[in-house]
């Protein structure tokens, strides 16, 4: 009986390993999928439409960190300090 419930033990981690993996490594519609799922078992549905993913990288804006400065490629000769002869 020891045997048996060591086995089913270790079979249950294995199958919920592989599910955690599939969740963070899986594409983004399988991910969103597994979320909903979760999210009907507990009984706290999430909304339908859900912004994330890559679709809306494009849009978004860009914050600046501090201190930062950033430069266009087109300008970085120009902007070179050159030695003085």
């Amino acid at each position: 009986m020891s045997s048996w419930l060591d086995q089913a033990v270790v079979a249950s981690l294995v199958i919920a390993s592989a599910m955690f993996a599939v969740f963070r490594l899986g594409p983004a519609p399988l991910r969103l999928w597994m979320r909903r799922q979760w999210a009907r078992l507990r009984g706290k549905p999430m909304p339908v439409a859900q912004a994330g993913g890559c679709g809306d990288c494009a849009n978004a804006p860009v914050h600046k960190p501090r201190g930062e400065t950033r430069i266009a490629a087109d300008n970085i000769r120009k902007l070179e300090i050159r030695p003085r002869s």
